[in-house]
Order: C-alpha cells, then sequence, then structure tokens
C-alpha cells in the first residue's frame, strides 16, 4: 500500500498576518531580508542593543578612574575637559538588573565640552535610513546632563546628521529613564555610527549613567542584559589584555649558548580582533621587557626588549630582537630563552 503525504508550503509572512502577531517594524525587515548579510545588519547576530557595554561591567583596562582623553570602560570614549573623570562605579542598591554604572564628574569650571560617546560598528549600515532609539537610565546632580549638542546620532565622518536632538535641565536625585527617537537618513557616506553625550562646559556635575541602548524601532525596549561571557568576548574583540607576565619563550641551544637569530613564539587571540591590531605594554609604552637566562639558567639575568608584532586579527609573534638593557642593537649570544617582566594588550578600536 502506498501512502501520499502533502505538506503544504508554509507562508510566514500569512501565518503572523492570519494570527494579528504585531511583529514591528525590525521584524518585517528581518522576514524580508534577501541575504545573510541583510539579515545580520538587521538582527546583529540576535542582540537588540548595538552598544557595547552599556550596563558598564567590562573594564579590561583596569583603572580605577580614567582623566585623559581616550578609551576608558570597554567601549567608552571621553575628552576634552581638564578636571573631567570617568568612573566605573559599583552600584550600592542595584536595581532592575543593573550593577554597575559609568560615573562622569567634573570637579572644577572652566571645561570645554566634557563628553563620553561610542563608536558602533557597522551601525552606519544597520541603521541607514532607520528610526533609531537611544535610551538610557541616568541620575546625579547636574545643571544640564545633555548640553546644546544634545545625543550626538552619528558622528565619525562628515556631517552629523543629527543633533540638537535634546536638552535634560537640571535633573536631580534618584534614577530616570531617558529615551530619544529620530530619523536617521543617509548614513552611507560613515565608515562607523557614533552616539553619546556632550555634557555641560564649564559647570561642576556629578552624574551616572547605566543601561545604554541603542535599537531600530521608534520606542525604548526593556534593556537587554547579555551574559558576561557573550559582553567580554564582544569587547575583546576591539580589545584584550595579555597576560605575558613570567611567560617564557625558549629555543634548544644544547651544548652551546644562544646564537645570533630570532627567538620568537606564536600568541594566538581567544577572540579575533576586528583588524589586525597595535600592541603596547599594559604599564605603559610600547615595548615589553624580558629578562633573558643563558642555558646554564644564569641567576643575574639581563634584561631586554620584546617587540610584539601583530600578523593579523588573532595571531601576535613576540620576537626577541630590539634593544638589549645597554641601549646596543646587537643580539646579544648568550641568551637561551626569556621570561617576560610585562603584561601587554592588544587594541583595534574603531
Amino acid at each position: 500500500m502506498t501512502v501520499n503525504y502533502n505538506r503544504p508550503q508554509i507562508n510566514v509572512n500569512e501565518k503572523l498576518n492570519t494570527n494579528k502577531t504585531n511583529i514591528g517594524q525590525l521584524g518585517r525587515k528581518v522576514l524580508g531580508a534577501q541575504t545573510q548579510e541583510q539579515l545580520s545588519d538587521y538582527v546583529s547576530a540576535g542582540r537588540i542593543n548595538q552598544i557595547r557595554n552599556g550596563d558598564a561591567t567590562i573594564n579590561q583596562r583596569g583603572a580605577s578612574s580614567y582623566s585623559s582623553n581616550g578609551y576608558t570602560l570597554d567601549g567608552w570614549f571621553m575628552g576634552t575637559a581638564t578636571t573631567y573623570t570617568v568612573t566605573p562605579h559599583t552600584l550600592t542598591v542595584p536595581f532592575k538588573g543593573f550593577n554597575k554604572a559609568i560615573r562622569c564628574q567634573v570637579t572644577g569650571s572652566g571645561n570645554s565640552d566634557p563628553y563620553l560617546l561610542q563608536r558602533i560598528e557597522n551601525g552606519h549600515r544597520a541603521f541607514h535610513q532607520q528610526t533609531v532609539t537611544f535610551s538610557f537610565w541616568a541620575a546625579g546632580d547636574v545643571e544640564m546632563a545633555l548640553a546644546s549638542q544634545g545625543v550626538s546620532f552619528p558622528g565619525g565622518y562628515g556631517t552629523v546628521p543629527f543633533k540638537d536632538l535634546v536638552q535634560i535641565d537640571e535633573f536631580r536625585g534618584g534614577w530616570r529613564r531617558f529615551a530619544v527617537t529620530a530619523g536617521m537618513g543617509d548614513l552611507s557616506g560613515l565608515s562607523y555610527f557614533q552616539i553619546g553625550f556632550e555634557l555641560e562646559p564649564s559647570t561642576v556635575f556629578d552624574v551616572y549613567f547605566t543601561g545604554l541602548q541603542c535599537e531600530i524601532g521608534s520606542s525604548a525596549s526593556p534593556f537587554q542584559h547579555l551574559p558576561i561571557a557573550d559582553q567580554l568576548a564582544w569587547n575583546m574583540r576591539y580589545y584584550q589584555v595579555l597576560e605575558l607576565d613570567d611567560m617564557m619563550i625558549m629555543r634548544g641551544a644544547t651544548g652551546t649558548t644562544y646564537s645570533l637569530a630570532d627567538l620568537q613564539t606564536n600568541i594566538f587571540l581567544s577572540v579575533p580582533m576586528r583588524a589586525t591590531p597595535s600592541t603596547g605594554n599594559l604599564a605603559g609604552g610600547t615595548p615589553l621587557t624580558a629578562q633573558g637566562f643563558t642555558n646554564a639558567y644564569s641567576s643575574s639575568p639581563g634584561t631586554f626588549e620584546i617587540a610584539l608584532s601583530a600578523k593579523s586579527k588573532h595571531l601576535l609573534v613576540p620576537i626577541y630582537r630590539a634593544n638589549d638593557d645597554n641601549g646596543g642593537t646587537a643580539l646579544p649570544t648568550s641568551v637561551a630563552f626569556l621570561t617576560f617582566s610585562d603584561d601587554g594588550f592588544v587594541t583595534a578600536e574603531l
């Protein structure tokens, strides 16, 4: 006996319409995606929030406070003010799943436009001609948390299509959630999407931010909390600490001393970087240092520099062929192996 079974093809759009399910603007775009790249742009691998470290949980650089132009907590860039500090802050009383916050503080007058911003990789593609909502929680004591330039939607290269979007005057005290919505227009000429705060200049203030979220749509969704492992991996695409202290590089030298040749090894990064990274010494400066030992395990090693070279997005090669501790450029002939004296880092920030 032959049994024929016909299974009708399911039209997802028709089923959703039949069930009167409100899939929203983003849902319709996801269903209409024609390529994997398009789908990835719309949903960013399942993330609603395009801002990384919006809950201030990741601080790989490890400082207790930051007071100079540059990156602070992972993803967040500060600048311009002379008495401006950015601090990773642990909440005394957690709320709505938040345990951390970014504290922005100006302790003196005469500052020019202190700011805090983040550059979003591929945001210019995902948000191109879309309605975008930026939401955040804030608390503190400020005359104006967002100054005349307000929330700068794209910055980056070229003009800023949307700014002067909102001013929040004299908000003081406990936590409040704010949301700003705007149409993005043509972002095709940008290389990334930039968002953040330009804080009131020439004003002493102390303000806290957490739950920062940027998403497609005209309303703010509840903040998307990510598992800490996912958060860390996402941020390590742009910055990674290398725990190299006491790591050893060696080359066989049985019965002889080390000869004039490169002494090197390979270090594979656990998370591939956004681009081929630049490298540095976590304690400051570019070169790493190492103690060089002879094959007889000398108790008085020399101190030498290590060139940490990035070969690709996922591979580093530390090479011992830099200056020795006496300022010379010749490679010492008596070193059989090296032990690192420093930790390093790699960075591929936007």
